[in-house]
């Protein structure tokens, strides 16, 4: 699939529309958008991009949601990176419980299970030969020309490429080999790269940068963090805790955890907090899910993620206490919360008892 880069998120929209490579599910997804201006914007004006948690995002068609194609493509790109690395590269696939997460994960495997047989097809082509493959592919693709002459001048065109591709590659790589094959050139590049490893190895580099990375995301996400647990406080949300469990888990910085009373003050909750982070913090969910008897919702953010939980199903699964260690923000000095009510058991964790 090749994309002109100078498309606007119409010329995108129309593409996934027309375009065979994708499927007719995707396709009825964008028809129905047809008529909101607004949704197709949104869904096309950008590429998803990677966050703290990787890539991630709302699942729909789009190139700035969730789905195969993006995946897909954030695969190859990888893919195309390991490849420059050398050596024999292992890849490790895996899938949790999440929407489409196992779908996903099939679309990323095949992507990299196709990038090694072409590795191995070609390990041992010469580039001459290579490229003649490149012929043969431009003669397959001119068969949606309209005109027999248009094919016969886009195949003199692919040869023309093909030829010249070859013979620069040729002149590059021994260009290259000289220049890198110097003594001076040499000593100069391994001085360089072991000064930055001395550099970047040292405790208090270290140390300085973690520190700094921590406190930028610190600036970023906690008047977030704080607004949801505010919002839960004004629903009358109970247990009201905010674990910090980046160090821990490392799909995200921090966990909101609260309770409520029943399936319509589970909603309720779930709703304040969406539009209190919104409105505070010019964000939005990645995912909104729950289960279907209102027992257990939970909102993610990427960089923190909210759980609102009945009395029962949160005794049942004490996510707070799977992530015992991890550092609790003082709400009452933090976030100016005095009078949340506690359990008991949360009360203990938490020192208030």
């Amino acid at each position: 699939m090749e994309v002109a880069k100078a498309m606007n998120y119409m010329d995108q929209y129309k593409f996934w529309l027309e375009d065979s490579y994708f499927d007719e599910g995707t396709k009825e997804e964008l028809r129905k958008i047809a008529d909101n201006q607004a949704e197709i914007e949104d869904r096309f004006y950008k590429d998803l991009a990677f966050g703290t948690g990787g890539l991630r995002g709302v699942i729909g068609a789009g190139t700035n949601r969730m789905n195969v194609y993006v995946v897909r493509q954030a695969t190859q790109g990888l893919a195309n990176w390991v490849k420059t690395q050398g050596g024999s590269q292992t890849v490790a696939i895996s899938y949790d419980s999440r929407i489409k997460s196992d779908v996903f994960a099939k679309a990323a495997a095949e992507v990299a299970t196709e990038v090694v047989d072409a590795v191995k097809a070609s390990a041992d082509k010469p580039v001459a030969e290579t490229a003649a493959e490149v012929v043969k592919t431009a003669k397959k693709a001119t068969c949606k020309t309209s005109t027999k002459k248009a094919a016969e001048a886009a195949v003199t065109t692919a040869k023309k490429a093909a030829e010249a591709a070859t013979a620069v590659a040729a002149v590059a790589t021994d260009a290259v080999k000289e220049v890198a094959e110097k003594p001076a050139v040499k000593a100069a590049a391994d001085e360089a790269v072991k000064a930055v490893k001395e550099v970047a190895e040292k405790p208090a580099v270290k140390a300085a940068v973690e520190a700094a990375d921590k406190a930028v995301k610190e600036v970023a996400e906690k008047p977030a963090v704080k607004a949801a647990a505010k919002a839960a406080d004004e629903k009358k949300a109970t247990d009201i805790m905010v674990q910090e469990v980046r160090d821990l888990i490392g799909v995200t910085d921090y966990f909101v955890i609260a309770t409520a009373a029943n399936s319509r003050q589970v909603d309720a909750i779930i709703d304040e907090i969406e539009d209190a982070v919104r409105t505070k913090a010019q964000m939005k969910p990645l995912h909104r899910e729950g289960t279907q008897d209102g027992t257990w919702s939970l909102l993610d953010y990427g960089s923190f993620v909210v759980h609102v939980f009945q009395p029962e199903t949160r005794e049942y699964y004490r996510l707070e206490a799977l992530w015992n260690d991890a550092p609790v923000i003082d709400l009452a000095a933090e976030a100016g919360l005095t009078d949340i009510e506690y359990s008991d058991r949360i009360a203990k964790m938490l020192g208030k008892e």
